[in-house]
């Protein structure tokens, strides 16, 4: 797969360019620039990228002048340090809109729903359609890589290992079914729901994501609420449902809906 880089500031590009080498060593950067004008000569040429990782501003103006000068059939991720033109990203032909610092996490969810988006249309993508701005497009499945740190370097694990995610102090910690506690790369609980598939996991709470492999327990409480018993190996944890979760989780605990 081929891919373009157009950034102005020489870390970032770097600091991109290496996250795909790890993510996809694979994939091969066949372009690389930091202007307009240098990304409306590459768009004119035969040698065209699948996929363009996009910075907005640019050393000679903002990119989505790119648009105005020249038709652009190529799905773009947009990469920058400004949140102001999100709506704008979304009205042309965009995958997602990374902010900076891109986490590596973030990156793989951009990755994952550019490769999803073009597997389920047979290779192409209509760049017509509205793309969708959340990761949800990503199809969940039990065998996700679920990245953690390690000592200097990152090692993965497979969902289908985990008993239960949880947040503390915007860090995530995966628990895996042999009670064994790691520091995941994710900082929200929001961005590990949407790789999990629903009949397996579900949110318990703001702090808490549970497998359905390792509760023990359902027990009703006091006011109607109710708390499950989780164990993975020899750790065992109490959570509380609230009465806003109640319905959600029995019908996912009976009947895999949610």
């Amino acid at each position: 797969m081929k891919y373009a880089i157009i950034e102005n500031e020489y870390h970032c590009m770097e600091h991109l360019k290496n996250m795909l080498q790890d993510l996809r060593p694979d994939w091969e950067l066949v372009f690389r620039g930091e202007t307009v004008e240098e990304t409306i000569n590459m768009l004119a040429g035969e040698q065209l990228p699948e996929l363009i990782f996009m910075d907005i501003e640019l050393n000679d103006g903002n990119s989505f002048s790119i648009f105005k000068k020249t038709k652009v059939d190529i799905p773009i991720i947009f990469t920058t340090a400004y949140d102001e033109y999100c709506l704008q990203a979304f009205k042309v032909n965009s995958i997602d809109y990374l902010l900076k610092p891109i986490t590596i996490n973030s990156l793989l969810y951009a990755i994952r729903k550019y490769e999803n988006l073009k597997n389920t249309r047979g290779g192409g993508l209509p760049i017509s359609e509205k793309l969708p701005i959340h990761p949800e497009s990503s199809i969940p499945r039990l065998d996700v890589r679920i990245l953690i740190s390690y000592r200097d370097t990152y090692k993965f694990i497979t969902a289908d290992s985990i008993a239960w995610f949880e947040s503390e102090d915007k860090c995530v910690f995966a628990i895996d079914k042999g009670g064994d506690r790691h520091l995941t790369t994710f900082s929200t609980l929001n961005e590990v729901e949407v790789l999990l598939p629903s009949k397996h996991f579900f949110r318990a709470s703001r702090s808490c994501i549970v497998s359905i492999d390792v509760i023990t327990d359902v027990k009703k409480a006091f006011n109607y609420k109710l708390y499950i018993v989780v164990k993975a190996a020899q750790k065992t944890q109490k959570i509380d449902i609230s009465m806003a979760k109640k319905k959600e989780f029995l019908s996912w605990f009976g009947h895999g809906k949610v």
